[in-house]
């Protein structure tokens, strides 16, 4: 009996899918939470195939299937419910989910992926964030406070969902495309590493970070994909030692040598675009143009002033405009001094007090920029867009 034709007759012994309200698995278990217990038929499943015992949990009925089999069977179960479970009349919640998923573009699919990895760590940001402005706040009143260690603890609090941002999106990575997600999160520690550095290959060192949370989103998809693979390809008897070793070990490896030079390159390419952009004028530079073009049209119709809503707003982006070339100015000439540092802990303190910092000025008039700038001048999403306009 395939895993696949065990789910189903395991589906049919709990009541049908109609009467399963969610299915998940531990490492040997299938474990279910039911709508009525009174119509799973336990005898039944005692004697199937594959079958080593149940459990009645209380809220949760459990099937022991066995390591690797427990997966695979779960897996199976999700799947059949997938298609075959119906909304109930009234049930608008579930009706919206079907009209969504017929709905359901490959663009719209993937953009839901990428907003399911980031939309988790919003509430690090807030907190993270709120952290850190109430000390910055403190320091302006009370520089002298700065060396005060609760100020310091604060700090590390503050900094703390950067730090770990990596480790957070190939968590969430692993979980969204489907993998196990801690190993989504180990990928990523795999290429964050500090002892990367050390490693070297073919001449040059490795470079750890590379390609940044890029790099971590494709690594974590990889793997995904990869996991459930071998999950299908492994004998059960060995899925739950040998699946997530092979899993690390190849999507690690691709990782090093394939993944992160490719996100490396997506982010230098971004990155690149966005200086250019800057450079010269981009998007505000477009739609200043356009307001030019009005109100020249206005001053030849008699109807320009100098205090117009036009004239303000040109004013106000001419003048953000200048800042950005300015601070972006600042922050070259600042990465520039890196090139000769080669103690790492010179490098980190030397982004931590003047790069970072600097980066934050540019982006303070950039993020002021897409506020006065029309959107359909504004070349790359909003945040709005960005978490309100995925469907």
């Amino acid at each position: 009996m395939t895993n696949e034709e065990l789910a189903a007759i395991i589906i049919k012994d709990l009541g049908g899918a109609e009467n399963i309200l969610s299915a998940a698995n531990c490492m040997t278990r299938l474990r279910v939470q039911t709508a009525d217990k009174n119509k799973i038929a336990v005898d039944t499943i005692k004697k199937l195939d594959g079958v080593s015992g149940v459990y009645d949990a209380g809220a949760e009925f459990q099937i022991i299937l066995g390591p690797g089999k427990a997966t695979n069977v779960t897996n199976s179960v999700n799947e059949i419910l997938s298609k075959t479970k119906k909304p109930q009349i009234g049930d608008g919640k579930a009706l919206h989910e079907e009209i969504r998923a017929k709905n359901a573009t490959p663009a719209k699919l993937f953009l839901k992926k990428i907003a399911g990895i980031f939309f988790p760590l919003i509430p690090g940001f807030i907190a993270c964030g709120l952290i850190t402005g109430v000390i910055g706040v403190t320091l302006k009143i009370s520089p002298e406070l700065a060396d005060a260690p609760i100020i310091k603890l604060l700090m590390v609090f503050g900094n703390a969902v950067f730090w770990g941002m990596n480790l957070f999106v190939g968590f969430n990575a692993g979980k969204v495309f489907g993998g196990t997600p801690i190993l989504g999160g180990v990928l990523a520690a795999i290429m964050t590493h500090p002892a990367l550095a050390n490693v070297e290959i073919a001449g040059e060192n490795l470079l750890p970070g590379r390609g940044g949370i890029i790099s971590v989103v494709l690594v974590a998809a990889f793997g995904a994909w990869l996991e459930k693979k071998l999950h299908k390809i492994i004998p059960e008897m060995f899925d739950l030692f040998l699946t997530p070793l092979i899993t690390v070990l190849v999507a690690g490896m691709a990782a090093i040598f394939i993944l992160q030079p490719i996100g490396g390159a997506i982010s230098g390419a971004i990155g690149g675009a966005a200086t250019t952009a800057i450079n010269s004028g981009g998007a505000a530079v477009g739609f200043m143009d356009q307001l030019a073009d009005l109100l020249s049209k206005k001053q030849k119709l008699g109807m320009y002033t100098d205090d117009s809503m036009e004239a303000e707003l040109f004013r106000n982006i001419s003048a953000d405009s200048d800042m950005m070339m300015k601070k972006l100015s600042d922050l070259e000439r600042i990465l520039d001094l890196t090139s000769d540092m080669d103690d790492s802990m010179e490098l980190a303190k030397y982004y931590h007090d003047e790069v970072i910092p600097a980066m934050a000025e540019l982006r303070r008039y950039i993020d002021k920029a897409e506020t006065l700038t029309a959107s359909e001048y504004w070349p790359i999403p909003s945040y709005g867009e960005l978490l309100f306009d995925v469907r």
